[in-house]
């Protein structure tokens, strides 16, 4: 299955941010999306909007990430905070063609490297400027090899997941989000030992279909992603007692965490362990995050999109997944706040909400 990079641009412009006359347009793209940021600019600029392309690489970034004095690495990026100022809409087309070097970032670089991003986006998180984030960037042959992905698979599941109709993801997620609207308690279960319970934050779900465009009863959500089908919803802080164990491998910095497990007391994460790579987690569950609420129940999410296929980066969005979240909430309107975010993936997951099935082995029964 080939892309039309022509057909993707104009239905980014016209559905999912809607770019008009009086839009300012920031495109964020790696040298190996100039592409398809190409064409993005040109249906923009047809639409009557501004527009203008940051342009990164492997290269750039690695020699970033590897080579510039902490400092820099820590510092906002005065450009970055001018796009920002200007922009009333971002597309993000990002991220490495290659993750294998990110094996060799140390983590103290990481952690320099957040906060500067940070630094960065924080003065900006109110304005809500609609925001795409386009996954395809990541689906490459180099990536595919490092994680142990088949290409041909993952390439051709992500082009379906993209050409899914929104209309249908939203009709699929309306009845969640409204289960989830008026809920009060949840448990899930799922092979490999996941049996956990918790409280769900009185808020309203965001409903993420790759449209950014309020709805009736769903969150407003200014941020979008292509792929993208989901519910999620902040949980209570405090709430969470139980065990919760990854049943898909979490791809991080090059290598893929197998078997996450966390176990919670009083909505805290207790303790944490993994078949692979649980040095990999905790390079960047450091002690100063679990301080600053990384270890606090976040979110959970229930995917919406029947194209995507687990086993690949867009486990969160395949239908019928759950994933629970530690870390970071509040653009859920949840009121934990955090530098740090991860997710558990359970696929054949059991979600009850106030007592009434969700989600039944992998099938949304709402």
């Amino acid at each position: 299955m080939d892309i039309d990079y022509g057909i993707v641009a104009d239905r980014i412009v016209k559905d999912c941010i809607r770019l008009g006359k009086k839009d300012s347009l920031g495109v964020h793209t790696t040298e190996h999306m100039l592409p398809l940021a190409k064409e993005i600019v040109k249906a923009a600029r047809r639409a009557g909007a501004d527009t203008v392309i940051s342009l990164d690489s492997d290269d750039i970034w690695y020699d970033a990430l590897l080579n510039l004095p902490a400092s820099w690495l820590k510092s906002p990026s005065t450009l970055g905070q001018a796009f920002l100022r200007a922009s009333t809409a971002q597309v993000y087309i990002e991220g490495p063609r290659d993750p294998s070097r990110m094996r060799d970032i140390p983590p103290e670089r990481w952690a320099a490297n957040d906060k500067g991003a940070t630094a960065t986006y924080k003065p900006f998180e109110k304005r809500n400027v609609p925001t795409l984030d386009l996954s395809i960037s990541r689906v490459t042959e180099a990536r595919a090899r490092t994680y142990g992905f088949d290409y041909g698979e993952w390439h051709s599941s992500s082009l379906q997941a993209m050409a899914v109709d929104p209309k249908l993801i939203r009709t699929k997620g309306e009845p969640v989000a409204r289960a989830l609207s008026r809920a009060r308690k949840g448990r899930v279960t799922a092979p490999r030992g996941t049996d956990f319970e918790f409280e769900f934050q009185s808020a309203t779900p965001t409903l993420s279909n790759g449209e950014i465009r309020p709805r009736k009863g769903v969150r407003s959500s200014y941020h979008a992603s292509l792929p993208d089908g989901a519910v999620a919803i902040a949980l209570k802080k405090g709430s969470g007692e139980g065990k919760v164990v990854s049943t898909l491998p979490i791809p991080q910095a090059g290598h893929l965490i197998r078997a996450l497990s966390w176990e919670f007391e009083g909505g805290r994460m207790r303790k944490v362990d993994a078949d692979e790579h649980l040095d990999v987690f905790k390079m960047f569950f450091t002690e100063e995050k679990r301080k600053k609420g990384a270890d606090q129940l976040g979110w959970m999410q229930v995917g919406l999109n029947p194209a995507a296929k687990c086993g690949f980066l867009e486990n969160s969005i395949v239908e019928g997944v759950v994933t629970i979240g530690i870390g970071d909430n509040s653009e859920l309107g949840g009121n934990n706040r955090s530098a740090f975010g991860t997710p558990a993936f359970l696929n054949n997951a059991t979600l009850e909400v106030d007592g009434k099935r969700l989600v039944s082995q992998g099938r949304i029964v709402a």
